[in-house]
């Protein structure tokens, strides 16, 4: 008989012989765990005195107690037959929840992409006008026949450098016999398209063609479009390029995707895709399998387009709106001045600063998402204006029905003091993308210093109370949690930084509340044993544990996550 059960019998003893310490002791549990979990775990919990423990007991994928190995052996959850994964040492945490993020790509880089290169073999994803100009050219001259769609990757230099300019008139003089769509790599919020392009998708060029939902155009003094295109404005292009892609290749990419998140401790994803209307992009994101769980987000492209239930009952079917638009298109909805104008793309009516949805449509999409049973609103807003009117619209409808909205804020960037506290008032969550600081300097550039000063905030969210998620917001790759975290916790303003608790409990517990998932978050009784093993200890206070952190395994109910075989041939 081994020390530690000699001591557990012994401990027995004395419980029978003592009442005072059988009232102590918790009754011995009838459920024997298939599973016991050792190691240095960091549940995420709310309760500080159950942020810690040594152990938990898993049964049919489920935590069924959480505690010491001693407690769990003394209840009789471990039993002959209990497997016992040890991790004594190591770090474990709950898996890491992905609270907005974009899986596909909106188009074939292979086939698709006319590239410009800033050096041999190094691709130019900031070109500027001219150099944008001169490689449509080419590409449609050498290498593209006639009608076949192209793409090009720009950036802030390129809508800084064709400022005024009608874009879509210049590079129909370039491409003028194929459809040409370039897309604002670096933020994924705006693109700018030639006429060829506005005709394969059945948009008007003339004056007083109409803007999309949730989107709209830049134009020209006269009115008609400039090729500029904002938000929603971009799914008609982007399913052009996406349709000439298999579904059979889109079911590669989520399947590529959701194993390299897998690799890197994920246990859920919200993709919201751009590469189709909702009607084809939901029924194919919600019909992949994967150990990882994958929920589809729903783009309505018009004010009456409804969206359909989760196919799991009980889960929220997240339904997005834009209410502004890109930064380094001066599409942030703002009612302060931009610092210099000449940043922006567009000379025309209506561009600058302006919301993508009315106020009349925010309400109205905001009613009907209310009104449908297991749906939430999920609402991009960047400016100080578009934020302020998400939070009035949300307080409006409370006064009115009593109820408050199941609402996300994302990004959350420039909410002021007020808006934070009628955000607050609702309990709107809000979903953070770390990665945003690195567009700090296309801000600076444009944003009034009085705005930039509310941008990327963390510690003001949490501290204020806000269920705070974290989401990537990245295309193509996801960007590691890890990673996501060393940004809150070096990489922000040091009066904004977190500790990396509280950004480890960001990406876990608060992506998990703020995407209405029960399952997920912390490892908690009747939550799914979901986990992550860490090779170092993060909690150490050493910021090289953080640095040097990687990912040992990620556990999914109970079983280690195995990445899905590509098909056989």
């Amino acid at each position: 008989m081994s020390f530690l059960s000699r001591y557990a019998a012994l401990a027995l003893v004395c419980l029978a012989s003592s009442p005072a310490l059988a009232e102590r002791t918790p009754i011995p549990s009838r459920v024997v765990a298939d599973k016991v979990l050792l190691g240095n775990i960091h549940t995420s919990a709310r309760a500080p005195a159950a942020v810690e423990a040594t152990a938990l007991a898993i049964k049919d994928g489920k935590i069924i107690a959480v505690g010491s190995e001693l407690q769990l052996r003394l209840r009789g959850y471990v039993g002959p037959n209990t497997q016992v994964d040890d991790q004594r040492g190591q770090t474990v945490v709950p898996g890491f929840v992905g609270a907005h993020d974009h899986i596909l790509k909106p188009l074939n880089p292979d086939t698709q992409l006319c590239p410009v290169f800033s050096a041999p073999g190094q691709l130019d994803t900031d070109p500027s006008y001219s150099e944008a100009l001169t490689a449509a050219a080419f590409c449609a001259a050498n290498y593209f026949p006639p009608g076949a769609p192209m793409a090009l990757f720009v950036g802030p230099e390129f809508l800084a450098s064709g400022h005024g300019l009608n874009a879509r008139a210049d590079f129909t003089v370039a491409a003028p016999l194929n459809p040409l769509f370039m897309f604002q790599v670096r933020e994924g919020h705006g693109g700018t398209a030639n006429g060829p392009a506005f005709d394969a998708v059945g948009m008007s060029t003339g004056p007083g063609s109409p803007d999309y939902y949730s989107g709209y155009l830049g134009r020209m003094p006269d009115d008609s479009p400039d090729g500029h295109v904002q938000e929603m404005q971009q799914i008609p292009f982007f399913r052009m390029l996406a349709s000439l892609v298999p579904v059979e290749a889109k079911r590669e990419e989520y399947r590529v995707w959701l194993n390299t998140a897998l690799s890197q401790g994920y246990v859920y994803a919200l993709n919201i895709p751009f590469d189709g209307y909702a009607g084809e992009t939901v029924p194919l994101g919600d019909s992949i399998q994967h150990p990882v769980e994958l929920d589809t987000a729903c783009l309505p492209l018009s004010a009456t387009e409804t969206c359909t239930p989760h196919p799991r009952q009980g889960r929220v079917r997240w339904v997005k709106a834009f209410a502004d638009g890109a930064i380094a298109a001066c599409g942030g909805a703002t009612d302060l001045p931009y610092v210099d104008s000449t940043q922006c793309p567009s000379v025309g009516p209506g561009w600058k600063g302006r919301l993508d949805l009315s106020r009349q449509q925010l309400e109205a999409r905001m009613r009907s998402v209310m009104a449908t049973p297991d749906q939430c609103l999920m609402v991009h807003a960047w400016g100080r204006r578009a934020a302020r009117t998400v939070a009035e619209v949300a307080v409006s409808l409370w006064l009115e029905t009593g109820r408050k909205p199941c609402l996300t804020l994302e990004h959350g960037a420039m909410t002021d003091a007020a808006t934070r506290a009628m955000l607050l008032l609702v309990g709107a969550g809000i979903v953070v993308n770390p990665q945003h600081m690195d567009f700090l300097d296309i801000m600076a550039l444009r944003h009034d210093p009085r705005e930039l000063a509310d941008a990327e905030r963390f510690r003001s969210f949490v501290e204020a109370g806000f269920v705070m998620g974290v989401g990537a917001d990245t295309f193509a790759s996801p960007e590691a949690p890890l990673k996501q975290i060393h940004r809150m916790v070096t990489q922000a303003r040091p009066e904004e930084r977190l500790t990396v608790r509280q950004a480890v409990e960001a990406i876990t517990r608060g992506s998990a509340e703020a995407r209405r998932l029960r399952n997920l978050g912390t490892l908690e009784v009747g939550k799914d044993a979901s986990y992550v093993v860490l090779s170092h200890n993060i909690f150490s206070g050493n910021l090289q544990d953080l640095e040097q952190a990687t990912v040992l395994k990620t556990v999914i109910k109970g079983e280690l996550g195995v990445p899905v075989p590509p098909p056989a041939p």
